[in-house]
C-alpha cells in the first residue's frame, strides 16, 4: 500500500483495533477477553472480530449473532447507547474514551488492514497551499497520538484491564 503511479503519497497513520462499551456497563465489565462470549458483539460488515480474538489467543470464529451494521460510526454509537461491546477503530473513535461516552476494555490492539495517505500530484508539492493543508494534517495526527499516549499510559494503571500489545 502507498505506492501508486504518477503521485507523491505520505504516509500518514495506521488503524487498530479494540474493544469498547458503554460506562454503563462499567459494573459488569468482561474481566479478561473470554468472558466477550458472555456479551452482545456489535459487528460491522468489513471490520472483523476474529483477528482480535486471535491476537489475545481465542480459538472463536466470526461473531454471527448480534446485531450487524454497515456504517462502522453507528456501530460506536450502539455501544455509546449500551447495546453491546463494538470492535473500535482508533481512526473513528475521536474523544468517544476520552469524553467518557465509551470505556476502553482491554489494552490489546490490532493492527488494521487501512493505513492512511496523503496523496497528491507531484506537480503540487511546491504549493504553499498543500504546504499549509500538510502541517495542519500532520500537527492534528500528532496532538492526537499524543493524547492517545496518555490515555494510554492512565489505562495502564487502570486494574481492570487485561494488558498486552498484539503485534502483526
Amino acid at each position: 500500500l502507498g505506492s501508486w503511479p504518477d503521485v507523491r503519497a505520505e504516509f500518514l497513520l495506521a488503524d487498530t483495533f479494540f474493544p469498547v462499551c458503554s460506562p454503563r456497563l462499567a459494573s459488569k465489565l468482561p474481566a479478561q477477553p473470554a468472558d466477550l462470549a458472555h456479551y452482545t458483539l456489535l459487528r460491522s460488515d468489513d471490520e472483523f472480530w476474529k483477528p482480535w480474538f486471535e491476537a489475545v489467543g481465542l480459538d472463536w470464529p466470526e461473531p454471527t449473532r448480534g446485531p450487524t451494521f454497515n456504517d462502522s460510526a453507528l456501530m460506536l454509537q450502539a455501544a455509546v447507547d449500551g447495546q453491546g461491546i463494538a470492535l473500535a477503530r482508533s481512526s473513528l473513535l475521536g474523544n468517544d474514551v476520552r469524553n467518557g461516552l465509551l470505556v476502553r476494555l482491554f489494552d490489546i490492539d490490532v493492527p488494521g488492514p487501512r493505513k492512511f495517505y496523503l496523496v497528491y500530484p507531484p506537480r503540487l508539492a511546491a504549493s504553499p497551499k498543500l504546504a499549509l493543508f500538510r502541517a495542519w494534517l500532520l500537527a492534528e495526527i500528532a496532538r492526537d497520538a499524543a493524547t492517545e499516549s496518555a490515555d494510554a499510559r492512565r489505562a495502564r494503571a487502570s486494574p481492570r484491564r487485561v494488558s498486552r500489545k498484539a503485534k502483526r
